[in-house]
């Protein structure tokens, strides 16, 4: 399994008791010909209500100081949502330094239009670190702070 989905595996494993969670399946693809490949996208990978907020959530995990602009591609569909109780953000996690950052899509977008990436650094003055700790190979994530 990639480091990725198992990020992802690992976050949904996070959840706690009062907290609703709904991962959104990736688009699959479709097509008979070896050429051609239509793949929907979605608005975010998963969906989490707690303490009365919606949180629209994407979930990135990279290696490095940065996250490249190009593996952000939901930020302009994320950062237009606005309604009352919901919170579009992205979830960084940086698997080098073992920090995992929430992060309002509209603070990306703005970072993203005068940066090619969002930097650890920005995460961390403008994002929520949400604490977390290794178990014996997979992690678990405080999602209290949420």
């Amino acid at each position: 399994m990639n480091a990725g989905k198992q990020f992802e595996k690992d976050f949904k494993a996070s959840v706690l008791d009062d907290q609703f969670f709904l991962r959104l399946n990736d688009a699959g693809g479709w097509s008979k010909s070896s050429d051609l490949r239509f793949t929907p996208s979605q608005l975010c990978d998963c969906l989490m209500f707690t303490r009365g907020t919606l949180y629209l959530l994407e979930l990135k995990s990279h290696t490095g100081k940065s996250i490249p602009a190009t593996c952000l591609k939901q930020t302009d569909a994320l950062a237009t949502v606005d309604y009352v109780g919901t919170f579009p953000a992205f979830v960084c996690n940086f698997r080098d330094y073992s920090e995992t950052y929430i992060i309002g899509a509209y603070y990306v977008q703005q970072e993203l239009s005068v940066r090619k990436s969002l930097s650890l650094e920005t995460c961390r003055q403008l994002g929520t670190l949400i604490p977390q700790k290794k178990l014996r190979i997979h992690w678990r994530y405080d999602l209290s702070v949420l």
